[in-house]
C-alpha cells in the first residue's frame, strides 16, 4: 500500500477536538503517521491528493447496535417496539428465525462496510442467538477493518408468560458483580 498525503484538509485538532485547523495529513500502512502544517517530507512513491474542501474528523463510535437487525431495516417503520422486538413473536425473531445463517452474515458484513464509509471505525453489537450468534458475527467481520466489540445474553428459552410478565433470566445464567 503506497503512503497518501492530503494536503489542504480542515480537521479538528487539539486534546479535545476543539480546534479548527488547515493541515496535512501522511497516512502510510493503513495507519495516520504525521499532522501539521509544514510541508511534510514523504517518501517518493507517495500519492499526494487535495483536501481542499474536505472536513477530517476521527473515526465516529456506534456504542449500541444490533447489527443481525440489517437483514429488515426498513420492515419496522410504522410497527411499535413490542411488533418488532418481541422475543417469541417480533418481527425480529422470525426474520432471524428463517433466514439462513449465509443472508444473515451477508447483511452482517454489509452493514459494516456500509458504516465504514459513513466514518463510523469502531461499534458495539448486541448479539442474539447465544455463542452461534458471536461465531456468525465473527465470520461475517472477519474482512472489517473496524474495532468491534460483540456482546450476548445466553440464549434463552422464554415462555410466553416469561415475556408478558417481564420476568428476569433465570438466575442459573445472571453473572453476580463482585463489584461494591
Amino acid at each position: 500500500m503506497r503512503p497518501t498525503l492530503i494536503k489542504n484538509l480542515t480537521l479538528l485538532a487539539g486534546k479535545k477536538f476543539q480546534k479548527i485547523v488547515k493541515a496535512s495529513l501522511l497516512i502510510e500502512d493503513g495507519a495516520i503517521r504525521c499532522v501539521g502544517n509544514d510541508p511534510v517530507s514523504t517518501p517518493s512513491n507517495t500519492t499526494t491528493l487535495d483536501g481542499e474542501g474536505l472536513l477530517a474528523i476521527p473515526g465516529l463510535i456506534n456504542a449500541h447496535m444490533h447489527i443481525g437487525d440489517s437483514i429488515a431495516k426498513d420492515l419496522g417503520v410504522g410497527k411499535t417496539l413490542k411488533e418488532l422486538v418481541h422475543p417469541l413473536h417480533g418481527i425480529k425473531a422470525q426474520l432471524l428465525a428463517n433466514k439462513s445463517r449465509e443472508i444473515t452474515g451477508k447483511a452482517i458484513s454489509q452493514t459494516a462496510a456500509d458504516m465504514l464509509t459513513c466514518g463510523i471505525t469502531t461499534f458495539v453489537d448486541f448479539r442474539e442467538g447465544g455463542p452461534q450468534g458471536i461465531e456468525l458475527a465473527n465470520r461475517a467481520l472477519s474482512e472489517s477493518r473496524q474495532r468491534i466489540l460483540l456482546l450476548c445474553r445466553p440464549n434463552l428459552l422464554y415462555s410466553e408468560t416469561d415475556v408478558t410478565s417481564e420476568a428476569d433470566p433465570p438466575s442459573r445464567f445472571l453473572k453476580k458483580s463482585t463489584r461494591p
